[in-house]
């Protein structure tokens, strides 16, 4: 199964994508913003987390290939493969990290920096489900197969049902105001 995979990973490692040119972007303005404040760990984390969306992608593509012919489904995938689906927007994810670390606060309970850090999981995979959605309905329409879509369905509307609840318990005013309107983008 993995001779599978990187053999497609392979194939299409060198395709340029609009996500490629988007992560071209970002980098240039990661790497003018390193020049220019000397912030090797940002530059760090923002390259890596590149690197990550960009294989993770690659990696789900083939997935959704033996989808299409029948060689797997997507509740297999969201079983076995939560790491591959966070990791498709992990710049999301990282971005959301970096800014609640930088922002000036008075947190040093465990369990409350743990609930923030499952709830930008949650945020992250909800993200992640709602693309994929997305694009697994496009793919209906050219496809006549079954998806799995009901499973991916099943799991979105409890993560959205967790998520208002999960902001509403944090300790802070001004955290939760701002993973609120995170979350109220994030939902449209």
């Amino acid at each position: 199964m993995n001779n599978f995979l990187d053999s497609e990973v392979e194939k299409h490692k060198d395709d340029y994508t609009l996500h490629l040119l988007y992560g071209d972007v970002f980098y240039s303005r990661a790497v003018k913003y390193i020049l220019k404040f000397n912030d090797n760990l940002v530059f760090d984390e923002v390259l890596n987390a590149l690197k990550y969306v960009h294989d993770s992608r690659l990696k789900l593509h083939a997935e959704i290939l033996k989808i299409i012919d029948g060689k797997n489904n997507l509740q297999n995938i969201l079983d076995s493969k939560p790491g591959l689906l966070i990791g498709i927007n992990s710049l999301y994810k990282n971005s959301i990290i970096l800014s609640w670390s930088i922002a000036p606060k008075k947190m040093t309970n465990i369990k409350e920096i743990n609930h923030i850090y499952k709830l930008v999981n949650t945020m992250t995979n909800l993200k992640t489900f709602i693309e994929l959605e997305g694009f697994l309905s496009s793919l209906s329409d050219y496809f006549n197969l079954e998806l799995g879509l009901d499973a991916l369905q099943e799991k979105k509307l409890f993560m959205e049902s967790q998520l208002n609840g999960n902001i509403s318990s944090l300790k802070s005013d001004c955290l939760e105001k701002n993973f609120l309107k995170a979350a109220e983008k994030l939902l449209g």
